[in-house]
């Protein structure tokens, strides 16, 4: 039987559990990027709308950001 230190389980489970985190959000980009050409791509967007994908773009930023954040440290525990 291995006697593993109590923190050796925990950064293993951590860095799972991020890099499921950082692979969840790697699909948040696609989606967004849908909505962004719809409205690029619509000749005369509802009023309003430019607002919206203005949001969605900063929730893309945000979520890439954080996306490299927790695939660095999912990285960082596991290696």
């Amino acid at each position: 039987s291995h006697n593993l230190p109590p923190s050796v389980p925990l950064a293993v489970t951590m860095g799972w559990l991020v890099g499921v985190i950082a692979g969840g959000l790697g699909y948040v980009g696609p989606i967004f990027l849908n909505y962004i050409i719809t409205f690029i791509t619509n000749p005369s967007p509802p009023h309003g709308q430019q607002n919206q994908e203005y949001i969605f773009a900063s929730i893309w930023l945000v979520a890439y950001l954080l996306r490299i954040l927790f695939d660095q440290q999912a990285q960082w525990n596991c290696f």
